[in-house]
């Protein structure tokens, strides 16, 4: 049952983790895929914070959040002159200078990482195994709430109105820049907050769980699950982090689990796309 709750609660933190980039790759039709790096920041910053200075995890995760708004902010700067394909590979690299810094830093652990020895409700009166669960909940609740208010309010309307007829928008004055760059800042500050749930489910983080690799398998999710679909989101991020869990019951060897599960990852995404091209609770196709 505890490996099954485990299962729960890091789907839980890659479904928070999608919906954030799910809003802005397809609401907005911003082609960022550097979310794991924002993810990464909220981790690093959460492990550091409560480990070498003593700080509260809330303040910690606050931090996170706050570096994270200023790398997204300075990032869309960078967003005024680029877009397709050239913005895509822009944000892959932010990845891989995030991931680069974190190996190579002294403070940040290097490549041996850090361990996080205390849990994250160490001073409550809640029982251990629903701690995190519970915790995750409640911000998936409120990233749901936040981003389903936001798509119905004016805001949302110009933001749609970014990924259908940027050209429209322009010509009533409205600033493209500004709102793209708007939108990566929310999409970035949910990534933090995934990234410090992360810190303490896994009380362990090393530069190895920031990749490249694991930005592109957050834009699967949403792929999967559908463009423009918080519930695709998050019935995908279940779907793809609980199927090779079940993989592992089966006692097979090692050798042979992987094997299996990349080609049952493969043939999953692949039916999905034959016979779902919009994803499974999809309304668009990827911008």
């Amino acid at each position: 049952m505890e490996y099954f709750v485990a299962l729960l609660e890091l789907s839980g933190i890659f479904v928070i983790l999608a919906i954030g980039v799910n809003y802005l790759v397809g609401n907005a039709g911003v082609m960022f895929v550097g979310q794991i790096a924002f993810f990464a920041v909220g981790a690093y910053a959460t492990a550091i914070m409560t480990t070498l200075f003593g700080l509260s995890p809330v303040i910690a995760s606050l931090a996170g959040a706050f570096i994270s708004v200023g790398i997204a902010a300075a990032f869309g700067l960078v967003m005024r002159r680029l877009s397709g394909q050239f913005l895509l590979i822009s944000s892959l690299g932010l990845c891989e200078i995030v991931r680069s810094l974190v190996n190579n830093a002294t403070f940040s652990g290097g490549a041996q990482g850090i361990t996080i020895p205390e849990s994250l409700f160490s001073n409550t009166l809640l029982p251990r195994p629903l701690q995190m669960p519970l915790l995750e909940l409640a911000l998936l609740a409120l990233e749901i709430l936040f981003f389903y208010r936001l798509d119905r309010s004016p805001k949302g309307r110009l933001v749609r109105a970014l990924r259908d007829d940027p050209i429209l928008l322009t010509s009533l004055g409205y600033s493209t820049t500004r709102i793209q760059g708007e939108v990566l800042i929310m999409s970035a500050v949910w990534a933090s907050i995934a990234g410090s749930l992360f810190a303490h489910y896994s009380q362990y983080i090393d530069p190895t769980s920031f990749t490249m690799i694991e930005s592109l398998m957050i834009l699967i999710v949403v792929m999967i699950g559908g463009v423009s679909s918080i519930g695709g989101s998050v019935l995908a991020g279940i779907i793809l982090i609980i199927l090779p869990g079940i993989l592992r019951l089966l006692y097979l060897p090692s050798s042979v689990v992987g094997p299996i599960h990349q080609i049952s990852f493969a043939l999953f995404v692949l039916v999905v796309l034959k016979f779902k091209p919009k994803g499974i609770l999809g309304r668009v196709t990827l911008p």
